[in-house]
């Protein structure tokens, strides 16, 4: 009786450990790793920020004079004094501390966040660090009590709108200059 007992107990066991392994390899290789993103630090940021922003200020401003200097020293993505202290950057690196890319976002209204900047250095791209910082903005504003993350891009940049609708944006509208994406919670 006791053998039959301590058979049934190690099976049981066994049975648990297995899947405990299961959901730990299913973590491992399905849920997007996030580790090298940290929050934007002005001395050890600025420079790659800011060379990335200019090798692709067309993609990522219309605004002739933005200065993401200006945008990264004040945390603010306008000179309007109402948003300074409001937007977010994080940066992601890679394991050596390598600059990869950043993000940037800020809440717009108490349940709108806006996703302003995103970018990955040209010998990054291609191997997935757009969604995961992109994935990574859209979580930041959510835990800041968005309902709501929206973006814009231009009509011709057609690989960044598949990275948008893979992670789940939807278009929201589109006019010569934009093309508006929204992702609802």
């Amino acid at each position: 009786m006791k053998i039959t007992h301590r058979l049934k107990s190690l099976r049981t066991l066994l049975f648990v450990g297995i899947c405990i392994a299961g959901l730990a390899t299913a973590y491992y290789f399905f849920v997007p790793r996030t580790d090298g993103i940290v929050s934007f630090d002005s001395m050890r940021d600025m420079r790659n920020v800011a060379a990335l922003f200019e090798r692709n200020r067309y993609w990522l401003t219309s605004t002739p004079n933005y200065s993401i200097e200006y945008a990264m020293r004040n945390k603010s993505p306008h000179q309007d004094p109402f948003y300074w202290g409001k937007l977010k950057t994080d940066v992601l690196l890679d394991a050596k501390g390598a600059f990869i890319g950043f993000v940037s976002s800020y809440m717009e209204t108490a349940s709108i966040g806006k996703l302003l900047f995103l970018a990955v250095d040209e010998p990054s791209r291609g191997k997935g660090y757009s969604d995961i910082l992109l994935k990574h903005g859209v979580a930041q504003l959510r835990a800041r009590g968005a309902r709501e993350v929206r973006l814009v891009t231009r009509p011709s940049n057609i690989s960044a709108q598949k990275v948008y609708h893979r992670v789940g944006f939807h278009e929201a509208g589109r006019d010569e200059t934009y093309v508006y994406f929204s992702y609802v919670f």
